[in-house]
């Protein structure tokens, strides 16, 4: 230690160790004070929150200089002056003029100073090391695998710079070299894509990636990166200079996914993007910026339903963000209110029940289902050391869609009290998109009785309500099922139609009969006219049966016009099988001399030849 120090210089070592020991207070309230500072931006935007975070990784990279030149001068050697008072007299004038008097005095007596010295120079000569390995590794992958894309995306990505004004030309390359998209270079900007990117994901996703790693071009945020860097690199031994830098990098991705939502316009898109970068691990070098920067999750929640991303969510959605949690992940027990009777909290559908305990067997037989004690934090759930696993956590594409599509805790909480405590979030979510209301559910309760969830969304979907329901009960279908509903509703049938063949006198006697009738097409209408033409035998099933076999109001007038006015729905049915037409009946008839009747027509028509040879002669 002597000789580094007598290398070194004494006032040199004594001052770099005192800047060094006194930034661990200072550092520590300058992310104290930034910390402050995002809860007062917490609604503000996430440019804001990024210019606090460099703005504090600038002082805690200036506090050091600062420090050091108020202690006095850095000095290789020692003055002549400074050289005849001994040390041990120089040290207390120098400790009492330093606020913190007990490290001084320690340092300045120099038993301190050059390990400590020694040991940050290590550390940075460590970390500086690696910092040239990143640059040697970003220069790799400029060069390395890579290759140029199809013209039409480059096209694509011109289009999208000019969209967020990025002035410098930017290169795109395919590589095989990265996971995830990343954005490189200062002075010649760079963004590489991993090989199958172009064509492996959607568009509109491709798009949204694209325009995140052009906004990081736009900002210049890769020579913010050299900065932070340095300030890593300097002060690597403070903690709070990493959770800082931390700080820089989750921000500049919030304001990097603002400008890429608001040149596109579709946050659902670039949310599914992020989900899909979730999955992958980016081999990036430090001084490149992915796509996958920052708590991934956190970037997705930010995606707001409107189309925007701006800063934090609302009051009103971090509540629900942290009721849903309990709900759905810590098991918060949701219960409907009964006086007695506790319901189960929400899970998932997914879930297998686990057996109950003896104790709680025995008790069940007697009345009220047990109830799981409460746990530490007084909320009922599974007790301690219970086999009952905690629930999974929803996956980042359920939380795209909660959000999205707007699955609040007050609509689980509206199901749960309908007696639905089992609900998957891929139900919810359905849904949500389709208009299932609690309102909804507790109308169509009451017509069919209580239904799975998914039998409402069905029902929901093909426009089935209430009032559809209640008019063919008012028909005579009084037993119509959820089933039989989803049925007439997909063929369009109507209660006017129940009761227009009603009218008739052709009273269709179950729901299957009325949707053969309108599949087939016959109508109230067609029947009034095959009953016009005074067709006999005429029945539910006769008219499904002529419409099948193609007879028309037309083709039975025609048949009538040649001598033949009395004609059943077997006749009629039975000529058009045979494919006797009027043009046929007059020929056969005019062959035989005669007039033919309705079974020597169908007899004739069978043996087509025969007929054939009798008209020729």
């Amino acid at each position: 230690m002597k000789q580094v120090a007598d290398a070194l210089g004494q006032p040199l070592l004594r001052t770099t160790a005192l800047a060094l020991v006194h930034f661990l207070w200072q550092g520590a309230l300058v992310a104290l004070l930034l910390g402050a500072a995002n809860a007062a931006l917490g609604h503000r935007s996430a440019r804001a929150r990024y210019l606090a975070a460099c703005s504090a990784l600038a002082v805690m990279l200036a506090l050091p200089l600062v420090t050091a030149w108020r202690l006095g001068p850095i000095s290789a050697a020692p003055s002549a002056a400074s050289a005849e008072v001994p040390a041990s007299a120089a040290a207390p004038e120098r400790a009492g003029a330093d606020p913190a008097s007990a490290p001084a005095r320690l340092l300045s007596a120099g038993s301190l100073a050059p390990g400590i010295v020694l040991a940050w120079l290590a550390g940075v000569s460590f970390l500086s090391v690696r910092f040239l390995g990143g640059c040697l590794a970003a220069r790799r992958l400029r060069i390395r695998l890579t290759r140029r894309p199809e013209e039409r995306f480059e096209q694509r990505l011109s289009a999208l710079a000019s969209r967020l004004r990025v002035r410098r030309p930017v290169r795109l390359l395919e590589s095989a070299l990265v996971s995830v998209p990343t954005a490189m270079g200062i002075l010649r900007p760079l963004i590489l894509l991993p090989l199958g990117t172009l064509t492996g994901i959607a568009s509109d996703q491709l798009d949204a990636l694209l325009a995140h790693e052009l906004a990081h071009i736009r900002r210049g945020d890769c020579l913010v990166t050299l900065f932070q860097a340095l300030a890593e690199t300097v002060l690597f031994y403070h903690p709070a200079v990493w959770w800082v830098s931390s700080r820089v990098r989750i921000e500049r991705e919030n304001v990097c996914d603002d400008l890429a939502v608001a040149a596109t316009g579709d946050p659902e898109a670039y949310a599914r993007a992020l989900v899909d970068l979730a999955e992958r691990r980016s081999l990036a070098p430090r001084l490149a910026v992915a796509a996958d920067g920052g708590f991934l999750w956190r970037r997705i929640t930010r995606l707001g339903p409107d189309g925007t991303s701006g800063g934090n969510p609302s009051p009103r959605w971090l509540g629900a963000a942290i009721a849903l949690g309990g709900l759905l992940v810590l098991g918060v027990a949701a219960r409907v209110p009964a006086p007695a009777r506790p319901t189960p909290p929400l899970r998932n559908a997914t879930e297998t029940p686990r057996p109950a305990a003896r104790a709680e067997e025995s008790d069940s037989t007697h009345g009220d289902p047990p109830v799981a004690p409460a746990n530490r934090t007084g909320r009922r759930g599974p007790a301690e050391g219970s086999p009952s696993s905690p629930r999974p956590l929803l996956s980042p594409d359920q939380l795209i869609a909660f959000r999205i599509h707007g699955v609040t805790p007050e609509f689980i909480e509206g199901i749960v009290a309908l007696g639905y405590d089992a609900a998957s979030p891929d139900e919810l979510v359905a849904m949500r998109v389709h208009g299932v209301s609690p309102d909804f559910i507790a109308q169509m309760a009451v017509v069919f009785g209580k239904l799975p969830l998914e039998k409402y969304t069905e029902l929901r979907i093909h426009g089935v309500d209430a009032a559809y329901v209640r008019a063919f009960r008012d028909a005579g279908f009084a037993s119509i099922s959820a089933d039989e509903a989803v049925s007439l509703r997909i063929h369009g049938v109507d209660a006017a139609d129940a009761a227009a063949w009603k009218r008739l006198g052709f009273e269709a006697r179950s729901i299957d009969a009325l949707v053969s009738l309108r599949i087939h097409g016959a109508t109230p209408e067609f029947g009034q006219a095959m009953r016009d033409l005074g067709v006999r035998d005429l029945s539910i099933d006769g008219l499904v049966g002529l419409r099948i076999h193609g007879a028309t109001p037309e083709y039975v007038r025609e048949i009538q016009s040649l001598g033949y006015p009395s004609l059943s729905v077997d006749d009629v049915t039975a000529f058009r099988i045979h494919g006797v037409t009027a043009e046929w009946i007059r020929a056969a008839n005019h062959g035989a001399g005669g007039k033919l009747t309705k079974d020597e027509l169908i007899d004739w028509r069978i043996h087509e030849r025969r007929t054939d040879r009798t008209v020729e002669e």
